[in-house]
């Protein structure tokens, strides 16, 4: 599933859905999936029919973000038509399509308001209370909906006080409580933050301190952000008012295998473009920019690694084409047979090679992997055996 990211502002990531009574409600775990997934499939379709609505703009740290654009002042909000099957289809790829329960909260967002800025982070806009669309209903297989204005051009351009949200990891967060408690907590990754139990109840309610655990554990376990609990002192502990102290940190988190692999192997070659470097800087080389010089080898062997074949596509292929002859009852093994020395390898699920029958390994990284494809002609074909081989428990089947 591709990344799918959307930038939150914080007067919205710390806020409280409200009834047409203006109560206070939690709504379901995959009824705020709905509410993100629509708010973000509005706003792509939004700037496909409005390319001009933002400008690009360069930070003091020269990093770009998206402004809205001054020179248009008679924007509003249109009625867009959104395809139920999109919706969960952005949540999930793989569903049951079964939109009965989106229809019923197509419905309860006809009422549905929104309380901003509840704990007052973001000092350049009060606390408000906002209706979150002006129409919206169904049809069928179609959502028709329009968005307050006020509330969905804070959605569309990117300026200060937004945090970029994966909604891959949010979306894999179960239960509504735990979302809340991610989008909190994502606002202050790089700080460390004290939060009170009144901070915490007022977002997500009254929750027990080893539910509140559970919940910190599920974030760092699913999630980009690595939050550790600091220990309160004694004095703290005496206080009538709990205070939750931690250090907030995003992580790397990989959405798929691919990712992961590619991630990694951009990192040996960079490690290997700056030992080339310094090989060069001891047989006397006179490099004047470190980096650059760095950068240009890294750019040579990036090229290389682009040109590879990808493995996990080919392997993908293989296995559709060889299914048939998978046989139930005994151990299965993808042998890879090498044209050029005709010996036969395995891959394991970290994708290193191994020497067939006798689990020796070949490949340490996963770049040497790749290397090994580009310079053998490699056939496949799968092997069966009464026994598991051993030492060989990461087969990829």
């Amino acid at each position: 599933m591709e990344k799918i990211e959307l930038f939150i502002p914080t007067i919205y990531s710390h806020s409280l859905f409200k009834d047409e009574k203006n109560k206070n409600i939690l709504i379901k775990k995959r009824e705020i999936d709905y509410y993100y997934s629509l708010i973000y499939i509005y706003r792509l379709k939004i700037l496909e029919n409005n390319p001009n609505l933002l400008i690009k703009v360069k930070d003091e740290d020269n990093k770009t973000t998206h402004h809205w654009n001054d020179e248009i002042t008679d924007w509003n909000s249109e009625i867009i038509s959104i395809d139920m099957y999109e919706v969960l289809s952005t949540i999930k790829t793989k569903h049951n399509s079964n939109f009965e329960d989106l229809k019923e909260f197509v419905d309860t967002l006809k009422s549905l308001k929104i309380k901003t800025n509840i704990l007052n982070k973001d000092t350049t806009h009060p606390s408000m209370i906002i209706k979150i669309v002006d129409t919206v209903d169904w049809n069928e297989f179609k959502i028709n909906i329009k968005f307050n204005d006020v509330f969905i051009k804070d959605f569309i351009h990117t300026n200060l006080f937004y945090k970029k949200i994966i909604l891959n990891h949010f979306f894999n967060l179960s239960g509504y409580k735990n979302k809340v408690l991610y989008l909190l907590l994502k606002d202050y990754v790089g700080v460390s933050k004290k939060i009170t139990s009144k901070e915490i109840t007022t977002m997500i309610g009254t929750v027990s301190s080893s539910l509140f655990e559970g919940l910190i554990q599920s974030i760092n376990d699913t999630t980009d952000v690595k939050v550790t609990t600091i220990k309160p002192k004694r004095e703290e502990k005496r206080s009538k008012t709990t205070i939750h102290n931690f250090t907030i940190k995003n992580q790397k988190k990989f959405l798929n295998r691919k990712d992961e692999i590619e991630f990694n192997t951009k990192n040996d070659l960079w490690k290997k473009s700056e030992e080339e470097m310094k090989k060069q800087i001891t047989k006397g080389g006179n490099i004047k920019n470190k980096e650059e010089y760095t950068k240009t080898i890294y750019k040579s062997l990036m090229l290389n690694f682009e040109n590879i074949v990808e493995i996990e596509e080919v392997i993908d292929e293989v296995r559709k084409s060889l299914i048939d002859k998978k046989r139930k009852n005994e151990y299965q093994y993808l042998v890879m047979v090498s044209e050029v020395d005709k010996k036969q390898y395995m891959i394991n699920d970290e994708y290193l090679l191994y020497e067939y029958p006798f689990p020796k390994p070949i490949t340490s990284k996963i770049i040497d992997t790749y290397k090994f494809f580009d310079e053998n002609n490699i056939g496949w074909k799968f092997i069966t055996n009464d026994k598991p081989l051993l030492n060989f428990t990461k087969s990829l089947l």
